[in-house]
């Protein structure tokens, strides 16, 4: 044992460096004590005498779930290269096992960080250790051979795609409308261990047998050989015709002894395709001219992720795109391998095309390898088995992947928003760290700074009537509370502390939404003087940051240029002007024209490269469309609008990998902050996905063809499960964590204000704070806190939510109306002919029009 804490020997040497009070010794272990928010410990030299890769392994209890991390290293200091990171749970004891890499002979140090930031919060380590870790090496792989003719042995055939099957099952062609798609990986090995621990053998399967059964349409090809050790295995490949331009497929493989299976390509194909685009669900977005597990996103062994962890993917689904066709790859998630991608190929001996894949045996692996840490155990007679989907069509990029998948599988269920969720949320705004005597911070813990939030006042107020029969005295302090926030916040305010834009606070009494639209022309034209005369805005390093535009192959991207035309082109329907909508949708036109099929990149460059394929760029763009959509009722820009939002798509889980909290959790971007640390992909980051339900929730409302409302309802549910529980994580009750590890189902700091999470979510359930609708292209566009029903161009009904009287404003009336009825009755008012808008003073339900 390396380190054991329960003795006085083991915890010598060890020491307390920052954020925790010296460390205590017990009979349970080592005792660290949290002060602060960055607690770490350094460990005593230690000599390591084998070299080779080792398991770290640990035995510890924590007060707080969090992430624990160690850091391993010898004369320069630790390094986050030189780290391995874990989820803990807390209140229990949990043995905590990763690998570690080959570590070489000599004086090595460590030092551990415990999970937790609270201070007061306490955590129990028994035991420290390093075991020897076997490494499966990967063997030479041999290369497939050249293109020639296929021995064909059947053909299955669906709509315009088609797989050729040889007598040699490794041997294969798919085709789709008559030209190459892909080939088989026709230079498969075999690895597999008489015991776990033994030295893996590597073998060519050389088939004794092969036999083809043909039936219903689909076709079963089977292989069996005999391996050095004398085992018959059995390898087969069902393919049928499925609906649409798709073919179902089954792989399976066994064998009649005994056997620890290393390694077998239960389908490996290699796509043709040129100047291709590419996509690996939650894992790789590629355009010309990428490359996949390359370092533009992450540095490190952690930028190597050819066959990520079976929980990374967010979908199964692969595809490359090329020539105007696509070919993807689809998987069932309750079999048995381990999905495989690189473009362009250049693992198992592969150096042309795209490689699409699958491998026997699923399991975690090392990111420089394709083999397993460990094999797997086979009886005899036991099968291994895969169902998978070959799927083609035409398309410009993998939008038109993504969107042909959802539309042959089932989105998840939504899921059930947890109990007493309001009460939640009411103490996120109350009870929590972000809150103090009128004034709110956007996130907690951390140097956030306090000030006023206008959106804090909206969704208090909102809260507090939908509270006021359930829990009329929480529902008194939620308007309190808002009254005294609102002596903070000046009338036309329409932002606040939120990542989600609404203008609730400024219809609210004390609010004054027509001011704001007096000035919203002023704020367009400045926005728009951000983008160069090609529609782009160029990144710019920030002196006290790293160069987040250094790995890109252009300085801008698609994501930091539709940011100021999103927020434009918002302002506008508050103060439609013919010119400043010609000239942001000309600017829009531009952006979609350069990067019509490409991923969406770029949107977080305060802290990630401008590289990096991004979720916020996806909504970005997807709102921006629509709002255009509606400021010119030009088709074209609705099109593209559900093209961004399909782009986003792969960044939402929609599967069920993990408990409570699994389908429709949002990671953020397939990258990592400054390069390193932490690693985003795999982990849901659902302030981001919240920004992209909001947009969803926009396109539902003009194309209901599209499964957006059902995908920003799940967001909006999963954003309710992850936030912290009233009462639990120690002022961050009601709050959304910064991010969440789906396997432990561990929240992480920091944690950011409600509103994020309630805007969108009130809208998914049908109970806007805000709601912005337009009666015709380009105006009049109608602003209320609440539902607004359009009934012609000229009238509307409301239904508000406010408990008293609030305000609706009108904007983009080319006249002042000759009369204005409420509820048919003639009402004056007073027309503002700067922006052409009338602001309305009403209360409950009011049906409006005007002539």
């Amino acid at each position: 044992m390396l380190f054991d804490f329960t003795t006085e020997a083991g915890r010598r040497g060890w020491s307390a460096a920052h954020d925790l009070a010296p460390l205590e010794g017990s009979r349970e272990g080592l005792i660290f004590t949290i002060t602060g928010g960055d607690p770490y410990a350094f460990g005593p030299p230690v000599e390591l005498k084998e070299a080779g890769p080792l398991w770290l392994v640990l035995r510890l209890r924590a007060a707080e779930s969090g992430m624990g991390q160690v850091f391993y290293f010898q004369d320069g200091g630790p390094t986050e290269p030189g780290s391995v990171r874990f989820p803990v749970r807390a209140g229990r004891w949990e043995e905590v096992r990763v690998a570690l890499p080959a570590l070489a002979p000599g004086t090595w140090r460590f030092r551990l960080d415990p999970p937790g930031t609270t201070p007061g919060s306490r955590v129990s380590v028994a035991f420290l250790n390093i075991e020897k870790r076997v490494a499966l090496k990967e063997p030479a792989w041999p290369a497939p051979g050249e293109p020639g003719a296929l021995d064909v042995a059947g053909r299955v055939m669906a709509g315009g795609l088609a797989l050729e099957l040889g007598r040699d099952p490794f041997q294969l062609v798919v085709r789709f409308g008559g030209s190459l798609l892909a080939r088989g990986h026709d230079g498969a090995l075999i690895g597999w261990q008489e015991s776990p621990g033994s030295d893996p053998l590597f073998e060519r399967p050389k088939a004794s047998s092969t036999h083809t059964v043909e039936g219903r349409g689909g076709l079963r090809v089977a292989t069996t050989w005999t391996d050095a050790g004398g085992a018959h295995w059995t390898y087969s490949l069902l393919a049928q015709p499925a609906p649409g331009d798709s073919i179902a497929l089954t792989v399976s493989l066994s064998a009649d002894r005994a056997r620890t299976l290393v390694h077998f390509p239960a389908l490996v194909l290699l796509a043709e395709a040129k100047n291709r685009r590419g996509l690996f669900a939650g894992v790789e977005y590629l355009d010309p001219p990428d490359s996949s597990s390359s370092e533009a996103d992450l540095r490190g062994p952690q930028a190597l992720r050819h066959v990520p962890d079976a929980h990374v993917p967010t979908l199964p689904l692969m595809a490359i795109q090329g020539e105007g066709r696509y070919l993807s790859l689809e998987w069932s998630l309750d079999g048995d391998g381990a999905a495989c991608f690189d473009s362009p190929a250049r693992i198992l001996g592969a150096t042309r095309g795209h490689l699409l894949g699958m491998l026997f045996p699923d399991g975690s692996r090392p990111p420089d390898s394709r083999l397993p840490h460990a094999g797997r155990a086979l009886k005899p007679g036991e099968a291994l088995t895969q169902k998978l989907t070959l799927r083609a069509g035409r398309g410009e990029g993998v939008g038109e992947a993504i969107s042909a998948h959802i539309e042959a599988t089932s989105l998840p269920k939504v899921p059930k928003l947890p109990g007493g969720w309001e009460t939640t949320l009411a103490s996120g705004w109350l009870d929590s760290g972000i809150h103090e005597q009128g004034r709110w911070r956007h996130a907690f813990p951390g140097e956030f700074p306090l000030s006023g939030a206008a959106d804090a006042l909206a969704c208090q107020s909102w809260l507090a009537a939908r509270l006021a029969s359930s829990d009329p005295l929480l529902a008194t302090r939620l308007r309190r509370s808002a009254e005294e926030g609102r002596r903070r916040v000046v009338a036309e305010d329409t932002g606040g502390i939120g990542h989600v834009r609404q203008s609730a606070a400024a219809l609210l009494p004390g609010g004054d939404l027509a001011k704001a639209a007096r000035s919203a022309r002023e704020r367009v034209r400045g926005l728009l003087s951000r983008l160069t005369p090609d529609g782009t805005v160029i990144y710019e390093k920030s002196p006290a940051r790293p160069d987040f535009g250094a790995t890109h192959f252009e300085k801008t991207a698609n994501g930091l240029s539709a940011e100021p035309l999103v927020e434009a082109l918002r302002a506008l329907t508050l103060a439609p002007d013919t010119r400043l909508i010609g000239e942001a949708v000309a600017r829009l036109r531009q952006l979609d024209f350069r990067w019509k099929s490409a991923a969406p990149r770029g949107a977080q460059t305060w802290e990630v490269p401008l590289h990096t394929p991004d979720i916020l760029a996806s909504a970005h763009l997807a709102a921006a469309s629509v709002l255009a959509y509606e400021l010119t009722g030009d088709k074209e820009l609705l099109e593209s609008a559900r093209r961004w939002a399909f782009s986003g798509v792969p960044f939402v889980y929609l599967r069920e990998v993990a408990r409570p909290v699994g389908a429709y959790a949002t990671i953020a971007v397939l990258g990592a902050t400054n390069w390193e640390a932490p690693n985003w992909i795999g982990l849901p980051v659902q302030w981001c996905g919240l920004v992209f339900a909001d947009a969803l929730l926009d396109l539902a409302e003009h194309d209901e063809r599209g499964p957006w409302k059902k995908l920003a309802e799940g967001i909006c549910a999963s954003g309710a499960l992850q936030t912290w529980p009233r009462g639990e994580g120690q002022g961050r009750g009601g709050l959304l964590p910064d991010s969440f590890h789906l396997p432990a189902q561990v929240r992480n700091d920091v944690c950011i204000n409600p509103a994020t999470l309630q805007v969108p979510l009130a809208r998914s359930l049908g109970v806007p704070l805000y709601t912005r609708r337009v009666l015709s292209f380009g105006g009049p566009f109608v602003h209320a806190p609440g539902v607004v029903e359009a009934r012609s161009l000229r009238s509307f009904t409301v239904r508000g939510w406010p408990e008293g009287e609030y305000t609706v404003l009108i904007c983009g009336l080319t006249v002042e109306p000759r009369e204005l009825l409420i509820n048919k009755k003639p009402t004056a008012s007073r027309f503002d002919s700067s922006v052409g808008s009338l602001a309305l003073t009403l209360t409950g339900r009011a049906d409006v029009s005007w002539r």
